[in-house]
């Protein structure tokens, strides 16, 4: 990490001293103390002026000799075709199987073309001490793998080093909004498009079109306001917390929003008062109070449909909502709209 060698034999000498006087025993023939771009450690070759790490060469003849005690095709009688590859010993296969284990970081793909060997390997239920010298021969089905492993391009090519640039869960979760709003852009263009997140971060930059405080963020969300103007007529974003989404609560072991309802006989005394709604806005076939409802769930098949504030406008009857107290909100504001009656339950109020 220094900029020049001395540099780096400086900071050596200071680390050497540091660990020595904490008591570390160092292990002079395992250290290598002269600065260079290249080491070798546990058979794979790392490379700092290309930052990439591969395969010695020597890992790479002892993979390659493995593979050929196995490869090797058996003899075939007359008239009939070969089913298998080679015998061998136990201990061979547990040999190959660990060199390629070892290597499985710097080998692309490895672990993938590792599991037709593995699972033939352990249907045979042998015990790798008592059997190791014992014959098995390694049918044909195996082979793909064998091959991959023997080709001189994937022993050679190695794999990049350095930190993974994998996206944050933000980012990811602001452009999966633009890939939706692309799939589903035939039906939504020209519309006015409400989008519901339980991502904070991904309603607040899609809102204000944009923050300051993430580039890779900013540049998602220019991509989708761009989008946007030019496909849509008008949107923005609500935030659904994540403990009114179905999967969520399932994870946390608690019942779901749509599980939730009055005691019937407390319904009857409500429509005593204010009269009997005809359309359950958020229930499901178990709980609703209605002959005709919204649900949440598909396999409900709900006779109104999925999803209340999907559809427009609500019917023009008396409607009954016990909706997580969050939507309260967009409840009045949509039935205001609407010029529709309600009769809406609500921590400590009860209202029509």
């Amino acid at each position: 990490m220094a900029p020049t060698a001395e540099l780096a034999m400086s900071h050596t000498a200071q680390l050497v001293s540091h660990i020595s006087l904490l008591g570390f025993a160092i292990n002079w023939k395992k250290s290598f103390l002269t600065p260079s771009q290249q080491a070798v450690y546990l058979g794979i070759q790392l490379d700092s002026s290309i930052m990439r790490a591969k395969l010695t060469a020597l890992r790479q003849d002892a993979i390659r000799a493995a593979l050929q005690r196995c490869q090797a095709l058996q003899r075939c009688q007359a008239l009939q075709r070969c089913q298998a590859l080679q015998s061998v010993t136990v201990l061979s296969v547990m040999h190959l199987l660990g060199l390629m284990s070892a290597a499985h970081v710097v080998v692309p793909l490895s672990l993938l073309h590792m599991r037709l060997i593995q699972r033939w390997f352990a249907r045979l239920r042998v015990d790798p001490r008592r059997h190791k010298r014992r014959l098995v021969t390694i049918p044909l089905s195996v082979k793909p793998n064998l091959d991959y492993w023997e080709s001189p391009q994937v022993m050679r090519h190695g794999v990049p080093m350095g930190r993974s640039t994998n996206s944050h869960i933000n980012v990811l979760e602001l452009s999966t909004v633009l890939l939706v709003l692309n799939h589903f852009a035939p039906l939504i263009r020209g519309r006015d498009v409400l989008i519901r997140t339980d991502n904070q971060t991904t309603a607040a930059y899609i809102n204000r079109q944009g923050g300051v405080r993430s580039a890779y963020l900013l540049r998602e969300a220019t991509e989708l306001w761009l989008w946007a103007h030019t496909n849509l007529r008008s949107m923005r974003t609500l935030h659904i917390p994540g403990i009114l989404k179905g999967a969520d609560l399932m994870s946390r072991g608690g019942p779901r929003d749509g599980e939730w309802r009055l005691h019937p006989d407390i319904v009857q005394q409500i429509w005593s008062m204010f009269g009997r709604a005809e359309v359950d806005l958020f229930a499901s076939r178990e709980n609703t109070h209605c002959p005709l409802w919204f649900s949440l769930r598909t396999q409900d098949e709900p006779p109104l449909g999925v999803d209340a504030f999907a559809h427009r406008p609500w019917p023009q009857t008396l409607l009954y909502a016990f909706p997580p107290v969050p939507l309260i909100p967009f409840v009045l504001s949509r039935v205001r709209a609407e010029k529709l009656s309600v009769i809406l339950i609500s921590p400590g109020t009860m209202t029509r």
